[in-house]
């Protein structure tokens, strides 16, 4: 219900344009909440130091104005990601 409406739509799209230049922002956003909420386990699943995630984490929140360990925040970021992941998908095929 929330992609249908063009201002939502327009809202979610523009919530994670910040990170879209920094593709390994967005990655470890991505693992991050795969694995949890953990650094540890983020940064082993990333292959980086593990001060590495911290920091970017820090770099993602200011990035994107929001606190990831606020629930609304995060919330904001859950569902901007599930659009990106919805628009990003390939279209279904039609019949043939």
């Amino acid at each position: 219900m929330l992609a249908r409406s063009p201002d939502t739509t327009a809202a979610l799209a523009a919530t994670l344009d910040p990170l879209l230049a920094r593709p390994e922002l967005l990655t470890t956003l991505r693992e991050y909440l795969r694995h949890g909420m953990s650094a540890r386990a983020t940064a082993r699943a990333l292959y980086v130091h593990p001060n590495t995630v911290p920091y970017r984490l820090r770099t993602i929140e200011q990035l994107l104005g929001r606190s990831l360990s606020d629930v609304t925040g995060l919330t904001d970021v859950l569902i901007a990601l599930h659009h990106l992941d919805m628009d990003s998908a390939p279209a279904p095929a039609g019949p043939s």
